[in-house]
């Protein structure tokens, strides 16, 4: 009659359960003590070891009677369904507590604590898998028993791989088609969730691996690649490793790294991002330098002029044509630039120090009949030291002389310094300007008296004039000029022994102009940075405020300079 009950709750059961998923492997349920002699004779002095861990199992709060273990196995489910994720009841005994444990072949255990009783019915839920209830079973105090439940839920799984042609072993058996790069994938149906061994080969590499299929975790792909021991290296210390969008170290750095083509970028603060394109199919160093670069504009001179258009080589590979601008790293490169025939070359060492624009002067055609194809060195400006002499020219339209300011028939005498600017436009043709600080000097004595008037002036020249300079060779030219000069008086000084020195203003009665402008020319010789010129100025307005009504009173100027060009 019990047994024939016992047969009734199972068949109940067994129906509850397939609409649960989860069902009771039958016979599984058995006590492990009997079985368990792994310690017997061995120092632990006990005889198996399921009474020793159950030793130690939790009681209730209100009884002394120690707990019974039940191990329940799971087969079809995923160990991470099973952690975390079981829930028990039982009646009419009592759960103590559920841990998870981990047996011989890394499948999850859920290790269920209770009261020791018989005829006691047992549910276990696995969270999102479904229910089992499992009636009949005895539990003894400090005994373990094992116990396994199964789901009848299969999934479809799939397999990828980064090697096209790749086969599957799932378990042992060969599955159906090949992996594909292009979203090839290998299939299997009705597998069943758990732990599952897979095999994968392609071009004599073959790799295993155990493998936990679980709802939402179906598809799996497999790395087939070769791997190469690589150690990174840069000549700089401290420099970023990066791989796409992901950084995978400092340099120097050994890591593991698939076999084929690879992109990686350099960086460093301070320093150009630097792109190596290499191919990886042997362990061993690989050097991946950085480096710093500087713009550098390029130009050619031809006939004292920038030329446009010549042909530019940076160690003999055409980069494009003047006025051209290049981004170089730092290092040394043979430049070259080329027109019609004409060729120049030189050194470029590109660091810290280099100057951001680079000029080769294209050799001269050497035409004779054109001065101007010599290959002329231009220097525009420089500094300027001379002697220079002024005077006033009064006029009555018949006869004319030249006074100082004390009216004497003589020459008043000065310096000039300042800074000229020549610059050549082509062919020749420039402008001479500049600006220059002028200094006069004049005596006079009282015939009566014999007391001596000294009188300075100082003053500010400029002049605006068209030049024109020949070239004669490479580093000497002569030149001449002419146009306007500008004259602007800062103040007139004069002192006398025995007084305090008093000024002459400008615009009174008996006084000079403060301003005049003159028509001048001159001309000079220029040899390499030194040049000597010489200038003549003839005054354009009067100084009316000093003569009489129909004399004029122009300023006359002459001077010589020594200058240094550059």
């Amino acid at each position: 009659m019990k047994k024939a009950l016992l047969t009734l709750l199972f068949i109940t059961a067994l129906a509850w359960n397939a609409a649960a998923q989860l069902s009771y492997v039958s016979g599984s349920f058995h006590s492990t003590n009997e079985s368990d002699v792994a310690t017997s004779g061995s120092d632990l002095g006990k005889k198996n070891m399921s009474a020793a861990l159950t030793t130690y199992a939790p009681t209730r709060n209100d009884s002394e009677i120690l707990s019974g273990i039940v191990r329940v196995s799971f087969k079809n489910v995923a160990n991470e369904d099973i952690e975390n994720h079981v829930k028990a009841s039982a009646n009419p005994s009592h759960i103590n507590n559920i841990e998870y444990r981990k047996n011989n072949q890394h499948a999850t255990e859920a290790w269920i604590h209770l009261d020791p009783g018989e005829d006691i019915t047992l549910d276990i839920t696995v969270d999102g898998i479904g229910s089992v209830r499992i009636p009949g079973l005895k539990v003894a105090s400090k005994h373990m028993y094992a116990l396994e439940v199964q789901s009848a839920e299969t999934l479809a799984v799939t397999f990828g791989s980064n090697i096209d042609g790749t086969v599957i072993y799932l378990d042992g058996q060969l599955l159906e088609g090949r992996t594909g790069t292009g979203g090839q994938y290998v299939k299997k149906e009705k597998t069943t969730m758990g732990s599952h061994h897979v095999k994968a080969q392609v071009n004599g590499r073959t790799r295993e691996m155990d493998i936990e299929v679980a709802k939402g975790h179906t598809h799996f792909d497999i790395d087939m690649k070769k791997k190469h021991t690589v150690d990174f290296r840069s000549n700089e210390p401290g420099v970023e490793l990066w791989e796409g969008n992901s950084i995978l170290g400092v340099m120097p750095l050994t890591m593991e790294v698939d076999e084929g083509p690879h992109s990686y970028s350099v960086r460093k603060t301070g320093y150009d991002d630097v792109t190596h394109n290499i191919n990886i199919s042997t362990d061993g160093p690989r050097q991946l330098d950085i480096h710093k670069s500087k713009a550098i504009d390029f130009y050619a001179l031809s006939n004292n002029t920038d030329y446009r258009g010549a042909d530019v080589f940076i160690n003999n590979e055409r980069r494009g044509t003047t006025p051209l601008q290049l981004t170089l790293p730092y290092g040394r490169y043979n430049v070259r630039m080329s027109a019609y025939g004409r060729d120049k070359s030189a050194r470029l060492t590109v660091d810290d120090n280099t100057a951001s624009r680079f000029m080769l002067k294209l050799p001269a055609r050497h035409r004779r009949f054109n001065p101007f194809d010599i290959d002329f060195h231009k220097r525009e400006f420089g500094l300027t030291g001379g002697y220079v002499q002024k005077w006033l020219h009064l006029s009555d339209g018949v006869n004319s002389v030249g006074l100082n300011y004390f009216g004497e028939e003589k020459h008043m005498h000065g310096f000039q310094v300042g800074v000229p600017v020549q610059p050549i436009f082509g062919y020749g043709l420039g402008l001479n300007t500049g600006l220059y600080f002028e200094g006069y000097f004049a005596d006079w004595t009282e015939p009566d008296y014999y007391e001596t008037i000294s009188m300075t002036e100082l003053c500010l020249y400029m002049p605006v004039d068209l030049l024109f300079r020949l070239p004669l060779g490479e580093e000497f030219s002569i030149f001449i000029n002419g146009g306007i000069g500008i004259d602007w008086s800062l103040g007139i000084t004069c002192s006398q022994e025995g007084y305090d020195d008093w000024e002459i203003d400008y615009g009174d009665d008996g006084s000079p102009n403060r301003f005049n402008f003159s028509a001048e020319f001159g001309g000079g010789i220029q040899f390499k940075a030194l040049q000597v010129s010489g200038n003549y100025q003839i005054g354009l307005n009067n100084n009316s405020k000093i003569v009489d009504d129909g004399i004029t009173a122009k300023i006359r100027k002459f001077s010589v300079q020594l200058s240094l060009m550059f």
